[in-house]
Parts: C-alpha cells; structure tokens; sequence
C-alpha cells in the first residue's frame, strides 16, 4: 500500500498538564529535533534542515511513577495520522 502523504499542523505534547507546542507543519517523511526552546529544528526526508522553529508553551517535565504523554496534532487531510515520538530525559535519576 502506497504511503499518503499528509502533515501534521501544530504538533503538541502534553505530560502532567504542560503543553509544549511546535508552530510548524511536518510533512511525511520529515522529523522535528527538540532540544530547548531555542534550539529546535525541522529536518527533510533527506535529512537537509528545512527551519528553525520557535516552540511555544512550557516543557513538560518527567515525574517519578507513571507519566501519560500525550501528542496532538492536527491534519489537514481527514485522516487518521501517526507519528513516531522519541523522548529523552535528562537530570537526576528519581528514585
């Protein structure tokens, strides 16, 4: 089956009631690096850097015990999207 290629509007990840949004539309293929709020970055299929992006909200912050996290993001296609999210933590380990 042929891959659809639609974007994600707006992308945002919730964790304890902090929202972090991305001001950017991602289109299939591509992947945005979030590594502070001055230092994000939306990258192309091929890997070659497309923008800088400005991300708006709070970062969410990991909690000891279970942490529910939470992406949405719109499309503009009426179709059901997926994404991959890959989350780090940094910090002192909570024991």
């Amino acid at each position: 089956m042929p891959l659809k290629t639609i974007k994600l509007i707006n992308p945002e990840i919730t964790v304890k009631g902090k929202t972090i949004t991305f001001p950017v539309e991602i289109e299939t293929g591509c992947y945005l690096e979030f590594n502070s709020m001055s230092d994000c970055k939306l990258y192309g299929q091929k890997g070659e850097l497309l923008e800088e992006v400005v991300p708006q909200g709070e970062i969410p912050s990991i909690e000891k015990g279970d942490n529910q996290i939470k992406l949405n993001c719109g499309n503009n296609n009426n179709i059901n999207a997926r994404a991959r999210v890959t989350m780090m933590s940094e910090g002192e380990i909570l024991g």
